[in-house]
């Protein structure tokens, strides 16, 4: 069991190396809303399921869909910040790093759709969660 998961998260990973080129290449015009809401789901469930071997390449893939699709991801920003908030309550450290990195990568973005409420909304959770949890720590 521990060898198909040690597969599948490095599989997993090759997959979003592949995608973040080339949607950097050629964009994200050519998807349709099918397409757009099976790559955020995707990549909700892989930043959900993330380890601390992999997470630069599940982070930066994210990101660079976020950007790609600019302001497409509009009807996916409250799955996406729903986790972000989900993951700030973890007790782990590296947990809530992971979840305020990726509020950091898509920041630009949500502004852009005009969601700055939900925006400040996040950096507020972002703040309180690293600073209290830092002193049980």
């Amino acid at each position: 069991m521990v060898l198909f998961f040690f597969f599948f998260l490095l599989f997993f990973s090759l997959f979003l190396t592949a995608i973040d080129e080339t949607l950097e290449k050629s964009g994200s015009s050519e998807l349709d809303e099918r397409l757009v809401e099976r790559l955020i789901d995707g990549m909700l469930y892989a930043f959900q399921e993330v380890g601390s071997e992999n997470d630069k390449a599940i982070l930066n893939g994210f990101g660079t869909i976020v950007n790609a699709l600019g302001t497409r991801i509009t009807a996916y920003l409250a799955k996406i910040c729903g986790t972000i908030k989900w993951r700030l309550h973890n007790k782990s450290a590296a947990v809530r790093m992971q979840a305020a990195d990726l509020a950091s990568r898509i920041a630009l973005v949500v502004m852009q759709c005009g969601k700055k409420e939900r925006m400040k909304y996040i950096y507020f959770f972002c703040l309180f969660f690293l600073f209290f949890f830092s002193f049980l720590d």
